[in-house]
C-alpha cells in the first residue's frame, strides 16, 4: 500500500514538473518572467519544498528534516546572492543545526514521534542560536 502511495505521489510530481515545463516552452513571457522574478537559489528553496511534499504525500513526515535543510541553505545562498555577502558563509553555517531542529519539530507536528522530536528541535534551535 505504501510503496503504491509513494509510485503516485513521485508520478504526479513528475507530471507537474513536466507540464511546468511544456507550458514555459510555449509562453516565452511566462518563461521571461521567471527569469526576472526567480534567482538560481530560488531553484534550491523549491528543491526543499519538493522534498516536503514528497514526505507528506507518502506519509513520511522524517522528510521534513531534509527538505528543511535544502531550503534553509537556499535562504542563505539567496541572502548572499542578493547582498554579495558571500563571506556571510563563515558563520552562516552554524544555521545548519538549527535547519535540523526546524525540521524535526515539523516531524513531530506531523506526527511522527511528537514529544520527542519537539524536544529535540527546541534544543537545536537553541545549539544553532
Amino acid at each position: 500500500m505504501k510503496q503504491n502511495r509513494s509510485n503516485l505521489a513521485l508520478g504526479l510530481i513528475l507530471l507537474i514538473i513536466g507540464g511546468w515545463l511544456l507550458v514555459t516552452r510555449q509562453v516565452p513571457s511566462l518563461q521571461a518572467w521567471m527569469e526576472d522574478n526567480f534567482t538560481w537559489p530560488m531553484w534550491t528553496i523549491g528543491a526543499g519544498v519538493l522534498v516536503l511534499l514528497i514526505g507528506l504525500l507518502t506519509n513520511a513526515p522524517g522528510m521534513a528534516v531534509p527538505a528543511s535543510i535544502i531550503a534553509g541553505i537556499g535562504g542563505i545562498l539567496y541572502y548572499q546572492n542578493e547582498t554579495g555577502d558571500y563571506a556571510s558563509w563563515s558563520y552562516m553555517w552554524t544555521l545548519i543545526p538549527g535547519f535540523v531542529g526546524v525540521g524535526s519539530i515539523l516531524a513531530g507536528l506531523l506526527g511522527e514521534n511528537t514529544r520527542s522530536n519537539l524536544g529535540h528541535g527546541l534544543r537545536l534551535l537553541v545549539t544553532s542560536a
